[in-house]
């Protein structure tokens, strides 16, 4: 292990979710001593998953897509063993379930595995949802967006790029709206256009096969969670569960441990914070808080995601996960893959605060029992499970970006990592995972030169 800076004290990472354990997985690879604190019962944090004790099912705290053109996310999944558990499409696919009246049809959006422009000039004629017109249309302003003739102001809306695009009412409902509310979880009247934009660029900048989605074959915490803090485990760090960690000791600004819940302190040679901007807020405490860059901290806008897990009485035979159009939820997930026991189970997920995820659990329930009668309505429901994330995204806002805090803080020795932090890119997973490369990045550049 690496004396980092001559001290023998580890690097403490507060957060287990993606974005700490990415962090902490690179330096122990780097042959850095590193200790994580969790606070929960469980890794990964809002990508985390829990047992459900009347089935005994290891289920998501919320159902999760990966997309090819992920590179950070899926160098993670390769380094724990877990690439052949996630199934991806060849290209972009993705089947939708189009509310009409009080019935619901299918179709499916393919784009050829191959080619630029003309595949996806082909994948949106073959589609059978959108009238002609609202294809072409759809084809050009993605393409301006591809070939970044958009030019996106960070204080332009998702709505006001679409209306500048001149992309039509139809186009918006069956394509933009959800995705742009997948990427994002907000209105389009709140949603960056900015970093929508960066998402797309690096989807389809070889073409549709970076744009296609990954579905998990296990549930989150099996997949990569788990394996995460094994493998550090074995490079020789340290993973500590249910280890909550109430402040930061820094002396002559500069951080020399790590304060837990006993008011104990735990020395690091380094720290970094991997927790969302309400729980650092509560870490610095209110002086080092009130602080630039940290005072716009309360700034930064969360975003809420409910999901809906239905036992059927018969199993509901169907692609892996659908888009919903004119429904109050967003997508239906079939969590099968390898798993045992979940045949009869579907999910309704939905995002945004304007959505129904921002209703009462009760209203929740009997909104997902509504919607699925519409949607499969030859099987009854047996059971719902309503699970939410009322912070689930932070700062996918216009104009947010002027507020998220770069990796490196003005405290010496104290290194920030999180989707909400400045990435480029929404609070995603792979935003999460490339904060914590980062945040690892700038720790190892510190310790060097402080050798």
């Amino acid at each position: 292990m690496s004396e980092l800076g001559g001290f023998e004290r580890p690097v403490v990472i507060v957060g287990g979710g993606a974005a700490g354990l990415s962090a902490a997985l690179r330096l122990a690879e780097s042959g850095v001593k590193v200790t994580l604190l969790e606070a929960g019962k469980f890794l990964g944090g809002r990508a985390r998953s829990f047992i459900h004790s009347p089935t005994g099912l290891e289920l998501d705290w919320g159902p999760h897509l990966f997309m090819a053109a992920n590179p950070a996310l899926r160098s993670l999944l390769e380094r724990v063993g877990a690439t052949d558990d996630v199934s991806f499409s060849p290209s972009l696919e993705v089947s939708y379930r189009i509310r009409e009246a009080d019935s619901a049809r299918r179709t499916q959006l393919s784009f050829p595995e191959g080619g630029g422009v003309l595949a996806q000039l082909r994948g949106l004629l073959e589609w059978r949802g959108p009238r002609f017109w609202s294809k072409l249309n759809l084809l050009k302003g993605l393409s301006k967006i591809i070939s970044k003739s958009n030019d996106e102001d960070p204080d332009e809306s998702m709505c006001e790029m679409l209306g500048r695009l001149g992309q039509k009412d139809e186009a918006v409902r069956w394509f933009w709206e959800p995705f742009a509310r997948a990427v994002l979880n907000l209105p389009l009247e709140q949603g960056s256009a900015e970093l929508f934009g960066a998402v797309i660029r690096e989807a389809f900048a070889d073409g549709p096969k970076g744009a296609a989605l990954g579905v998990p074959m296990k549930a989150l915490g099996t997949l990569w969670a788990n394996r995460a803090a094994q493998r550090i485990r074995h490079l020789g760090g340290e993973v500590r569960l249910q280890q909550p960690a109430v402040g930061v000791e820094v002396k002559n600004s500069i951080v020399s441990g790590v304060i837990l819940k006993k008011r104990e302190t735990l020395p690091a040679a380094a720290v970094i914070s991997a927790v969302p901007p309400d729980a650092l807020g509560r870490l610095l405490g209110g002086e080092l808080a009130e602080r630039a860059p940290f005072s716009n901290l309360g700034k930064l806008r969360p975003g809420p995601i409910a999901s809906a897990y239905c036992w059927l009485e018969e199993p509901d035979e169907g692609p892996p996960f659908e888009a919903i159009v004119n429904e109050e939820w967003d997508w239906l997930f079939r969590p099968e893959g390898g798993r045992k026991g979940v045949r009869n189970l579907v999910c309704l997920l939905a995002g945004a605060e304007d959505s129904i995820a921002s209703a009462e659990r009760s209203t929740i329930e009997s909104s997902a029992r509504d919607c699925l009668k519409r949607l499969i309505p030859l099987n009854r429901i047996r059971d719902i499970l309503v699970v939410r994330e009322r912070s689930a995204t932070w700062a996918n806002g216009v104009g947010e970006q002027r507020y998220r805090i770069d990796t490196k803080t003005p405290i010496e020795g104290f290194f920030l990592a999180g989707d909400w932090t400045c990435t480029g890119l929404p609070a995603t997973v792979e935003g999460a995972v490339r904060s914590g490369e980062n945040a690892a990045q700038a720790v190892l550049e510190y310790t060097e030169a402080s050798l």
